[in-house]
């Protein structure tokens, strides 16, 4: 049977909980209703729904308030924890290196010489402008460099090849890639670490004999 109570005119008898509430509180000397909804982390809304004839203005000592399930507040406790790992995961992604944009379909590089002009390239493979430009959209022809494809393809096995931008790292590309520093170097034989070009192409995906 529910325990019934006499109380001053500002408090209440037996409280009318919420019919699904499945654990009560004692209230103790000094508690307020924020500072319940406060330690089991409940927001004042759902804590006012669940004692519907609480009046927080005159609560009193023994009184009997209704308290969230704890498996509800664990609940949403571990929402708003993989709200914010998530937030981390979307910030370090934006901060790694971009994604190649060579096309999908390239099944065939060509390493830049001294002397060689796009125009020339284009030429040399009867090509038009326009495709060259479709398959090699972060060339910049107005500086090209010798060796610019890393010295002519990477490896006879290179599946897919990264544009490098500015800021771009050796290491900062394995790392986004997960790759060992010995499987990139073996698929990329001529890179120079050191001297990376914008623009320059390095394989990011293949087999090495």
């Amino acid at each position: 049977m529910a325990e019934s109570r006499s109380t001053p005119s500002i408090g209440f008898s037996t409280v009318k909980a919420a019919p699904s509430c499945d654990t009560v509180y004692g209230v103790q000397s000094e508690d307020t209703c924020f500072g319940i909804a406060q330690t089991f982390k409940l927001t004042t809304e759902f804590f006012d729904s669940i004692n519907p004839n609480i009046n927080c203005a005159a609560i009193f000592v023994g009184g009997k308030m209704a308290k969230a399930n704890i498996k509800l507040a664990m609940f949403l406790y571990m929402v708003v924890v993989v709200s914010f790992l998530l937030t981390i995961k979307i910030a370090e992604s934006r901060s790694t290196p971009s994604m190649a944009k060579a096309a999908p379909s390239c099944d065939t590089v060509f390493g830049v010489r001294s002397g060689d002009t796009c125009f020339g390239i284009v030429q040399t493979f009867k090509l038009t402008t326009e495709f060259f430009d479709s398959i090699n959209p972060n060339l910049n022809c107005t500086a090209m460099f010798a060796a610019g494809l890393t010295g002519g393809r990477p490896t006879p096995h290179c599946n897919e090849v990264l544009s490098v931008e500015s800021g771009d790292t050796c290491f900062a590309i394995t790392q986004a890639f997960n790759m060992t520093t010995a499987f990139f170097d073996a698929i990329n034989p001529n890179l120079n670490c050191r001297k990376l070009f914008v623009g320059e192409w390095l394989c990011i995906a293949g087999t090495v004999n």
